[in-house]
């Protein structure tokens, strides 16, 4: 099954241009617009991480060997975006084979290749080690549209809340908030309608928003650096 989201083109800086909503969509915004997303707040218990043999365990230049994804998490954190660069990045493909052949995790694998930064490589790993399973992951195995929906809904107040700490530190959210304005409208629709391709869609669209936050944090850092 096609895992949403997984072959997003680098965001890149373009004139805004407004969303706009149908007649329809436009009363349910206005009618669901202020009310809280309803979530039943379920415990999600954290992944086994499985260490690995030896034998098994990747090793990195310098002879580093990760033996579990825990310890690439917590390497990884260490490192400066240099390092991150050469030790992971320029390796993603060996560690991609790494985790499909040794851990049998070819979803999370596929996840982490597309990966371009140290702080969303962190992300990605830390949410699977955490037990909070990512909808394209939901998708593949084909599970209840409910369970889907509240994953969903969970993304959709992580974005919120990062958007929100983003604009507390100064960052332009202009654009990430105006689009997110249209997901929960979209999620409505998508549950009215059972669809979970549309689910799919607007997990995509979140992860676009995601991509456009962090395009507006490093354009912050530079205009910084400039002054």
């Amino acid at each position: 099954m096609r895992l949403f989201g997984l072959f997003r083109k680098k965001p890149i800086k373009q004139e805004y241009k407004p969303i706009t909503l149908n007649a329809e969509e436009q009363k349910i915004f206005e009618r669901l617009k202020d009310a809280p997303v309803k979530v039943e707040r379920r415990p999600t218990p954290k992944r086994e991480d499985r260490q690995l043999k030896a034998e098994e365990c990747f090793f990195l230049p310098g002879g580093k060997a990760i033996c579990s994804l825990s310890e690439l998490l917590n390497h990884i954190k260490t490192l400066n975006d240099g390092d991150f660069s050469w030790l992971v990045l320029s390796r993603k493909q060996d560690i991609q084979n790494w985790i499909i052949s040794m851990l049998g995790k070819p979803v999370l694998a596929e996840q982490l290749i597309q990966c371009h930064s140290k702080q969303k490589f962190i992300k990605t790993l830390d949410q699977w080690l955490s037990g909070r399973v990512n909808l394209e992951e939901q998708l593949s195995r084909d599970e209840d549209f409910y369970q889907m929906l509240d994953i969903l809904k969970y993304k959709f107040e992580d974005v919120k809340e990062d958007v929100r700490q983003a604009r507390k530190q100064g960052i332009n959210t202009f654009i990430p908030q105006t689009k997110l304005m249209n997901i929960k409208p979209k999620i409505d629709f998508a549950e009215v309608k059972q669809d979970k391709a549309e689910l799919g869609r607007i997990s995509s669209k979140l992860d676009e928003i995601e991509d456009d936050l962090e395009f507006e944090k490093k354009e912050g850092k530079n205009v910084r650096a400039e002054t």
